[in-house]
């Protein structure tokens, strides 16, 4: 990846702190909440459940009627006497409806971004905002066109587009933005499965060189394990819990998504390059290290990587097997197990400090005799690699909340 993208220090932004309620109709949505101030926030939930309108008053475009704070640190867009209108607020929001300018063409629309781009230092700040030359705001249009991959589209107008080409003109045009706060409302709805892959490895490599929060809106489960540092999960107009995304996704009790599409996040270093079948190893642990396909990413050996494991994967074995198809087969114990929907149950598997699930029958369960505690052997057919993330060293999320 360009240089303008990567390696570039990035100064954190305070915790996003809010305070809302607001009645409408029937809705009664009641937010209080210290977001974090790094990392990408998921905010998980039903229809209904207020996700879209936590966002929109965020922005700025509904005030809530009831009570109402919005600081970023110690600037109040909203109360402690203050009212900042949308375009006061340094905020890049992108919903289902890409909203482009119809007048202008691809490149124009984010031109226009990088002309309403804030003073503020960031990874984009030397090539892409207004005081840069004209030069090399051009440079970093094709840039950030090349990965979100719209660099054909730059000469179209807004109208010749499909609904998934907007998208991902908006969201690249959000990018340019230099926002304080990124919101995404479902923004890949529209995308196909090639192009919301891509999109997400661009989402992943242009946050990984800032330290915007960003607040995402999905009900996909596999987005969430992609994206997510922290999950926020709302319900009837309030959030219902979070925490580290890795934390509450391997919590067997807590429902999030169809259970099919459940994992765990896993953290590990790259023990050695790409091997000439195309796999790689990375270390979990001291003890505990797994083999995956190294797929078309660029991986150098102590490598810092954040890995999907999904639950459908894991199969769980009292003893090792030894004429096995499935190359990892690693020593757990039994965290918990939970019965779900159609005779199913969800297993917690510990694996030296880092926790992934096994999606198995409850007929296995008792046919192993599976109980809390129990050492066994879990067997991994397969392993996503995200790619270069930091390992979450604390909880970031700041506990101190504002009132009302």
């Amino acid at each position: 990846m360009n240089d303008s993208y990567q390696n570039r220090a990035a100064v954190a932004e305070p915790a996003l702190q809010v305070a809302l309620a607001s009645r409408s109709d029937n809705f009664y949505l009641d937010v209080k909440h210290s977001f974090a101030s790094t990392g990408i926030t998921a905010i998980f939930g039903p229809s209904g459940s207020g996700k879209s309108t936590l966002l929109s008053m965020l922005a700025g475009f509904i005030r809530p009627n009831i009570n109402g704070v919005i600081a970023l640190g110690n600037d109040y867009w909203l109360g402690n006497g203050r009212y900042l209108a949308v375009h006061q607020r340094q905020v890049a929001y992108v919903t289902q409806q890409a909203a482009l300018i119809p007048h202008l063409n691809v490149e124009q629309n984010l031109a226009f971004a990088q002309r309403r781009a804030g003073p503020r230092k960031s990874a984009w700040r030397s090539i892409g905002t207004a005081k840069a030359p004209v030069s090399s705001q051009r440079i970093a249009r094709q840039q950030a066109a090349e990965m979100f991959g719209i660099e054909s589209l730059l000469q179209q107008q807004p109208r010749d587009l499909s609904g998934g080409q907007q998208q991902r003109v908006a969201i690249c045009r959000a990018a340019l933005s230099n926002p304080r706060l990124l919101l995404l409302d479902e923004p890949l709805s529209a995308l196909d499965a090639v192009s919301r892959e891509q999109v997400l490895q661009a989402l992943e490599a242009w946050h990984s060189a800032r330290a915007t929060p960003c607040l995402y809106v999905t009900h996909s489960v596999h987005e969430v394990m992609r994206l997510a540092d922290h999950i926020v999960q709302m319900q009837a107009g309030k959030i219902l819990r979070h925490g580290r995304a890795e934390k509450l996704l391997c919590d067997p009790t807590i429902a999030i998504g169809d259970p099919g599409e459940r994992g765990a996040i896993v953290y590990g270093e790259l023990l050695n390059e790409t091997a000439a079948d195309g796999l790689a190893e990375i270390k979990l642990s001291a003890e505990r290290s797994l083999l995956c396909s190294a797929g078309t990413a660029h991986l150098h050996r102590g490598q810092r990587l954040r890995a999907r494991i999904y639950a459908r994967d894991v199969s769980i074995t009292l003893s090792e097997p030894d004429d096995s198809s499935i190359l990892n087969c690693i020593p757990a114990s039994i965290l918990a197990i939970h019965s779900i929907m159609g005779g199913r149950a969800m297993v917690a598997l510990d694996i030296k400090g880092q926790t992934i699930l096994a999606l198995v029958t409850e007929r296995s369960v008792d046919k192993l005799s599976l109980r809390t505690g129990c050492s066994v052997f879990a067997q991994v057919k397969g392993i996503a690699i995200n790619g270069a993330r930091a390992e979450p060293i604390a909880n970031v999320e700041n506990s101190n909340e504002i009132t009302a």
